[in-house]
């Protein structure tokens, strides 16, 4: 072999390497991007502050007006590629964690309000109260100015500390096909209603207990047990911050466990011996 033959096929592998690099590294930041508050902040430091009056605020049950920037503007300053198949997560201080699809936001009804213009706003906020202690729902606040939206499609984060986009869909993470009709209908009340505070098998939200790893719930509450307590929580927990879910049907409720009792066979720590046998 020639060496400027050799020289041709290591810049050629050379080329075809840096490609396949460059290739992937697109395609990590297009799956998911994540972004944290004070980075918003920096991005958007030179726009102009708008102001927006939401009917209804959940937190103060009454008319609230707030600046800060809609959602779809803050996402397109930040260079994020708007997929319609895209969704959104937004992690809370305190461990909720609520996804939307991005498609919800692209008409500009989802604001990021950065502080609140009540005349009672102390350092840019307006006190709040939880769990019996005053706070605030800064550093971030996602508001709605649609007039009859449902907590459970169009969330009401507070105290967000970080936004992520992602491509893919949620289904292909936790809900494979095979897991039949009943427990594919419970995934999706499972994903409206639970996912934003619990996790399997680490993905999902933090405010209430993980469910899946390394023991399944279900492997060591009973069925009706379960039931009663997804239905209404306090009745069986004196205090419990978990919300009641007394508009779930019989059906809704059984699904769901359907759902939870397909994953015991796809924990990430499945092998555990000391989890009991459902």
């Amino acid at each position: 072999m020639t060496e400027s033959r050799y020289l041709r096929i290591v810049a050629a592998f050379l080329y075809v390497l840096a490609f396949c690099c460059s290739t992937a590294s697109a395609q990590d930041l297009n799956t998911t991007a994540r972004f944290s508050i004070e980075s918003i902040q920096s991005a958007m430091a030179s726009t102009k502050l708008s102001k927006v009056t939401v009917k209804n605020d959940p937190i103060y049950n009454d008319a609230r007006m707030y600046e800060g920037y809609p959602l779809v503007l803050v996402l397109k300053t930040l260079a994020v590629h708007l997929q319609p198949t895209a969704w959104i997560r937004f992690s809370c201080r305190d461990g909720y964690a609520p996804e939307i699809p991005i498609k919800k936001v692209l008409d500009g009804s989802a604001f990021l309000a950065m502080r609140s213009l009540h005349k009672t706003a102390e350092h840019g906020w307006e006190p709040m109260w939880k769990d019996g202690k005053q706070t605030s729902p800064g550093p971030a606040y996602l508001v709605w100015t649609l007039p009859d939206e449902k907590p459970e499609e169009f969330p009401w984060p507070y105290q967000i500390v970080s936004i992520e986009v992602f491509s893919r869909q949620r289904e292909s993470i936790m809900a494979p096909r095979e897991a039949g009709e009943i427990a594919s209908k419970g995934f999706g009340i499972f994903a409206a209603r639970c996912l934003k505070c619990h996790s399997l098998n680490g993905y999902g939200g933090e405010m209430g207990p993980e469910l899946l790893d390394p023991c399944s719930v279900t492997q060591y509450w009973t069925s009706e047990f379960l039931q009663a307590y997804i239905r209404k929580p306090q009745s069986i927990r004196a205090k419990a911050r978990m919300p009641s879910n007394e508009d779930l049907s019989d059906g809704d409720l059984r699904s769901v466990l359907a759902y939870l009792g397909y994953l015991v066979n796809h924990r990430k720590n499945s092998a555990s011996d000391h989890c009991p046998v459902p």
